[in-house]
């Protein structure tokens, strides 16, 4: 016998339960004095986890480079929009709105990127402007699908900035409540209820926070109503969340 070259491979086999399993073959092919190959000597390895191991660490660096353009493109357009007429104004303001960015991040992180309480949404960004004395939060536990975090999150980031400016968080008394049902077919009727602030006109909310509620509602397929009461700012926000549950 004269020993060939070294031989390895990976393919897939079925196996007798029905199932494609992966197999790595590694070995030396041996040939007789003509050269024609008359037997392998070799082992045969079951890869099948290892190559799922790949195939979901090849799709994960996928999503994450998705994400993250979608991340920096949204950072993007909050730079080139928001007003720079005032420094400083404009760097609170778009601090302010990357700060919501990253805590939306943080929370499908916390969830592995499988969606997010939307009480627990309300509660945190709500913690960041007013104490827990300032605003109720009424719904049964809703859980959205993770791409809809993220616009609801800086959807309540606008409205809850603007309200320390101009509304009903702008002085100790205001009061920010907000309810929330859930249809049988996941439609999301939202609803954020000010109240006890100064009087307030439709005037104040015209500007990009009106523009990018609109542009966020738009990536949740919602619709969007927005009325100014005498008691203060009321928003209703109607959307469908194809994974959303209560219970």
């Amino acid at each position: 016998m004269v020993r060939g070259g070294a031989y390895r491979h990976r393919h897939r086999v079925l196996h007798v339960d029905g199932a494609y399993r992966w197999v790595e073959s590694t070995g030396r092919v041996e040939m007789d004095k003509t050269g024609k190959p008359v037997r392998f000597a070799g082992v045969l390895l079951d890869i099948t986890e290892r190559k799922q191991a790949e195939e979901a660490r090849g799709l994960l660096m996928l999503e994450v480079d998705h994400r993250t353009r979608n991340a920096l493109a949204m950072v993007q357009s909050l730079v080139r929009l928001t007003d720079a007429s005032d420094p400083g104004r404009y760097r609170e303001q778009v601090i302010g709105r990357i700060d919501a960015m990253a805590r939306a991040q943080g929370s499908r992180s916390r969830s592995n990127w499988q969606g997010g309480v939307l009480e627990d949404i309300l509660r945190e960004e709500l913690s960041v402007y007013a104490s827990p004395l300032q605003f109720e939060l009424a719904g049964p536990r809703t859980t959205l699908p993770a791409e809809q975090v993220q616009p609801l999150n800086m959807i309540i980031h606008e409205l809850a900035s603007n309200a320390v400016k101009h509304g009903a968080l702008s002085v100790t008394d205001g009061r920010v409540e907000v309810a929330w049902n859930v249809g049988p077919g996941g439609e999301v009727e939202f609803l954020w209820r000010e109240s006890g602030g100064p009087l307030v006109t439709p005037a104040r909310c015209k500007g990009f926070g009106s523009r990018l509620i609109e542009r966020l509602a738009a990536q949740l397929g919602a619709s969007t109503t927005m009325g100014w009461e005498a008691a203060g700012l009321v928003a209703q926000i109607t959307w469908r969340a194809s994974a959303a549950g209560s219970g």
